[in-house]
């Protein structure tokens, strides 16, 4: 009975623990504190409630709301029982481990029991405009990305009283669970307001005393030669961190902001006026940051949207490059967490995955393509790839999405939506030993991607012109279109 008991209050105490990670937006991976607060009201005590509080001062947004309260209970690896011997009830402490020994059982059974008793439950978020099924969240493994910070989560349990012992203080009683996610302050300060710099006086390596903030005004320096990058005069920048951007040109300019511990799967983002956020497709991580370009004014917030996927292993080759696509929204899995690396490309994917490096312009001229109906989940980047002639149809007045594509035919895609630039002259296809394979139509576009690093060979010193291209194929030749504009 004690033991169906204690599963039930750890299941709150997750499910508390997911309501409240779950309301932040997919953001930039930062250090948050998350607090959980249990009460016990009971008519004890100076003030009749016992209240018991945990907190991890280190959790990051892209961490999985259960086990991010699994490790708060948890703490070091050693579950400190003491800290819930404050509660009347004798039993609290062993309620709570029992249901952290529960979960860390959820794979011998595909998570069959856990889901059962997940659903013993009911979700009552008091936060509104956000009505959401806690249990749902944490079903479907939610991170602490998806919660809204700053905002206390509540959700109460009374035990059936055929659940408890009638000399135990939990009979009768109701225990509330607060969790609360709270934005770590960047730079000190105290927690107040940080004020903006101004354009005239902005951030520099040299004014360690007063680094960058979240809302820095950092003035470009003009570029030695004309399309030069240009590094930003401030430290190094933080994941959750922001900057606007003033520059004396009416054009764009290419800028590296330094970003401490950048990886692959580093982005900078713009933030709109509104608040909402557009990641930067194209922007790279560099040695020193993230390059990108960037117009007067934009506000530019970097974060961290590394995606994992089941079937691409940190030893895959192609690793960097999926991370790469994954993380700026060009390319997505293909469900249950996996990318499906070496499964082929067709042509409506390629046409996709060109249009989203493209932010999903809209099109002004419909396609003609017979066998693309408004249905198609390509029928837009079809319309947007044919207007812009990044792609055709065939004699007889179809599109074929869902032909394969090769290596070549993917080549002349990616030239043509670069705009057909001129290579160098130079015959690198000859250095090959299948060379003489590439054909005549895809030459000049071969070349080219050879010239500025976007192709490469495979074993044996081989282009495999004719071979279908995959997922991550295309993927890597992405990333590397990115790297070298």
């Amino acid at each position: 009975m004690k033991k169906a008991l204690g599963r039930r209050f750890l299941a709150v105490a997750i499910m508390t623990c997911v309501i409240l990670t779950m309301a932040l937006p997919v953001a930039a991976v930062e250090k948050y504190t998350l607090t959980l607060e249990v009460t016990e009201a009971k008519e004890t005590g100076a003030d009749g409630i016992t209240t018991v509080k945990v907190e991890n001062s280190s959790v990051s947004t892209g961490e999985s709301l259960t086990l991010a309260l699994f490790a708060l209970l948890v703490g070091d690896g050693q579950f400190d029982k003491s800290e819930f011997l404050a509660f009347e009830s004798k039993n609290m402490s062993t309620i709570i481990i029992t249901g952290l020994l529960a979960f860390r059982k959820v794979d011998e059974d595909g998570g069959a029991a856990w889901n059962t008793w997940l659903d013993t439950f009911s979700s009552k978020n008091e936060v509104t405009g956000n009505k959401r099924d806690l249990v749902k969240l944490i079903k479907e493994d939610k991170t602490v990305g998806d919660m809204v910070a700053n905002t206390p989560y509540k959700l109460q349990y009374s035990p059936a009283d055929a659940d408890v012992d009638d000399d135990d203080c939990a009979k009768g009683n109701t225990y509330t669970f607060t969790l609360t996610l709270n934005r770590r302050t960047i730079g000190g300060g105290g927690g107040a307001p940080s004020t903006p710099s101004t354009p005239s006086t902005p951030s520099t390596p040299s004014t360690p005393s007063t680094p960058s903030t979240p809302e820095d005004v950092v003035e470009v320096p003009e570029a030695a030669a004309p399309g030069a990058v240009v590094t930003l005069p401030v430290e190094d920048v933080k994941v959750g961190q922001s900057i606007t951007i003033s520059t004396k040109s009416d054009k764009p300019v290419k800028v590296e902001i330094p970003v401490t511990g950048a990886t692959v799967g580093t982005v900078a983002a713009i933030v709109n006026a509104d608040g909402t956020e557009r990641i930067v497709r194209d922007g790279i991580v560099t040695e020193n940051g993230v390059r990108l370009e960037v117009s007067n004014g934009d506000k530019i917030v970097i974060k961290d949207n590394t995606k994992k996927f089941n079937d691409v292993a940190q030893t895959f080759w192609g690793n960097g490059a999926v991370t790469f696509v994954a993380a700026r929204g060009i390319f997505s899995g293909v469900g249950n967490d996996n990318f499906a690396p070496n499964q082929t490309t067709n042509r409506a994917m390629v046409v996709q995955v060109l249009h989203n490096l493209e932010y999903n312009v809209a099109h002004t001229v419909e396609h003609t393509f017979a066998d693309v109906q408004d249905s198609h989940w390509y029928d837009k980047a079809v319309s947007w790839g044919a207007e812009n002639k990044i792609v055709s149809g065939y004699s007889d007045g179809t599109f074929q999405g869902e032909k394969n594509v090769t290596r070549q035919e993917l080549v002349v895609m990616l030239w043509n939506y670069a705009g057909k630039q001129a290579d160098s002259g130079k015959n690198l296809v000859s250095a090959f030993n299948d060379g003489t394979k590439v054909a005549d139509w895809a030459l000049t576009a071969v070349n080219w991607a050879l010239e500025n690093g976007i192709l490469s060979g495979k074993g044996e010193n081989r282009l495999d012109p004719t071979g279908v291209a995959t997922r991550a194929e295309l993927a890597q030749m992405l990333k590397n279109f990115c790297q070298n504009k």
